[in-house]
């Protein structure tokens, strides 16, 4: 079955990376700086942070999502 991913109605958004975690999250980011969570099985998103700009690289460590973009390193805690 696939499930379709609406980012959201701005034209102008775009899924620039996925990354999946050990237990099959899928974590992505977006062109406006966004990192979400996708549930695979509806399509739904949520915001877990943003950034100041687009990531130039984004990675899953253990249970830390690591985000870096041009001013900033983000280090968030999936079990929190």
């Amino acid at each position: 079955e696939v499930v379709p991913i609406e980012l959201n109605s701005d034209k102008n958004a775009f899924a620039s990376k996925f990354v999946f975690t050990e237990d099959g999250r899928i974590i992505m980011t977006d062109n406006r700086g966004s990192v979400l969570e996708v549930n695979k099985d509806n399509g739904a998103m949520k915001e877990l942070f943003t950034g100041s700009e687009s990531f130039c690289a984004f990675n899953i460590v253990g249970n830390y999502i690591v985000a870096i973009d041009n001013k900033n390193i983000y280090i968030y805690n999936l079990l929190t």
